[in-house]
Parts: structure tokens; C-alpha cells; sequence
């Protein structure tokens, strides 16, 4: 019997994606996967918009077999009192967090995506001051 391989844990880069009501910060948020589920891509496509994905690290899927949730999201909120709008420090303190999984090419490349997004994620009231 032939057997399939399995596909590794992957971690996800994004933003979260703005609403007229609920969601009015703008976020970057880093999501690990815990578990491979068909409902995870489901949930990300629903709530994020994700900019870059990765398989997860050996020591990054330790931590997913302790953990009894789906996904992990660790988040930034950008116009937030630490950040204050500056998207290139929130770039900067994501390329400092990956450096002990990541190497420095693809730290890189993900850091110039986050830039690169950053640009056309308005605010929600630039969004939506039309609907108000």
C-alpha cells in the first residue's frame, strides 16, 4: 500500500481584514497552524488576507502538539498605542521574532511583502467614509 506523506504545518502571515461594524483595527497577525484541518483555510480566507505562507520549523511544530487549538494567531494592531501606525517597526520586530526559525532570505522576503501590503491597507475610516 502506497503511503502519503503528510503535509507539514504551515504558519501564515496576513492582515485582517476591515468591517463596517466589528473589525475597525488594523492588524497584522502571524496564525500557526496546530492541526491540519479543512477548516483552517476556510477561516483564514473568511478573516484574513494572507500576504505569505511558510511550512513550520521542527521546533515550531513542538509547540503545535502541545497545544489542543486549531491554529495559533499572534497579532499586532497597528494603530495601537506600541506601534502607532509605523508599519515598517511592525516589520521590523516580526523580522527580529523569526530569526531563531527563519533564515535571513526569506526573513527578508516576507518583510518586504508586509511593506508592500502595508501600502494598500487603508484605515477604516478611509474604507468605509462613504458608508458611515
Amino acid at each position: 500500500m502506497l503511503k502519503v506523506k503528510p503535509k507539514p504545518l504551515q504558519v501564515h502571515y496576513a492582515t485582517k481584514k476591515l468591517t463596517l461594524k466589528i473589525v475597525k483595527n488594523r492588524e497584522f497577525a502571524v496564525v500557526y497552524e496546530n492541526a491540519k484541518s479543512n477548516r483552517t483555510p476556510v477561516y483564514l480566507h473568511k478573516h484574513y488576507d494572507v500576504f505569505y505562507s511558510r511550512d513550520q520549523t521542527k521546533l515550531e511544530q513542538e509547540d503545535a502538539l502541545k497545544s489542543n487549538r486549531e491554529f495559533t494567531v499572534y497579532s499586532s494592531y497597528i494603530d495601537k498605542k506600541k506601534w502607532n501606525g509605523d508599519w515598517d517597526s511592525v516589520a521590523n520586530n516580526n523580522f527580529l521574532a523569526d530569526e531563531n526559525n527563519v533564515h535571513v532570505k526569506e526573513r527578508l522576503i516576507i518583510k518586504n511583502k508586509l511593506l508592500e501590503t502595508s501600502k494598500n491597507y487603508l484605515t477604516h475610516e478611509e474604507k468605509y467614509k462613504n458608508n458611515a
